[in-house]
């Protein structure tokens, strides 16, 4: 469904405990576009470490406040408003928001804003971005296929209505792949210690 092949799998037998959401932007007489896909390819790191890493508030605005063009970046930077929660009914269901927008030499420019809501299918395998901003909606899908335990096959796909500008959309669409690449040089480099140092 949705151009897509879902599969079930557990290293001890048991059946499907839920069905993978339905996604109404995809469907239907008003159905978005497909505007874009980007494989990223093998990356170093276990399925649940993207959804893991939401819940990471602080880091946001620490590795994500870079504005993608450099010789802007010393004056614009990307401010991240973010929370998490589980659904109250769907155990396998989570979501986390991020309200970004841009800052000018530390002033905040609200009128830059947009709003994104992520939700997790499972245990970070299927993984479905809602962008709300001042042009229209944007959806993209993030998929996490495991192929050891310690990597994944990555890949992004996107959609939007026909009316939202194309260049918008790489550029909204953008910022996150950006971001997902910050990560994916931490997670590629990172160290397991059996008493890991505990900072605040």
């Amino acid at each position: 469904k949705y151009g897509l092949i879902r599969v079930w799998y557990s290293s001890n037998g048991q059946p499907p405990t839920y069905e993978p959401l339905q996604l109404p932007e995809l469907e239907g007489p008003n159905a978005f576009v497909k505007r874009g896909r980007k494989i990223l390819g093998d990356v170093n790191m276990h399925v649940q470490d993207f959804a893991e890493n939401s819940s990471d508030m602080a880091h946001f605005n620490e590795l994500h406040d870079n504005f993608p063009l450099p010789w802007i970046g010393r004056f614009v930077k990307i401010h991240h408003e973010t929370a998490w929660e589980r659904d109250p009914k769907l155990k396998h269901i989570a979501y986390f928001y991020d309200n970004a927008h841009l800052k000018f030499l530390g002033r905040s420019l609200k009128n830059t804003s947009a709003d994104a809501k992520i939700t997790f299918d499972g245990p970070g395998g299927l993984v479905y971005f809602r962008f709300t901003t001042r042009l229209g909606p944007i959806f993209l899908f993030k998929l996490f296929t495991p192929t050891t335990p310690f990597h994944c096959h990555v890949e992004d796909i996107w959609y939007a209505p026909p009316s939202v500008p194309r260049l918008f959309v790489r550029y909204v669409v953008g910022n996150f792949i950006l971001a997902f690449s910050d990560d994916k040089q931490v997670w590629e480099h990172k160290a397991w210690t059996p008493k890991p140092m505990l900072v605040s």
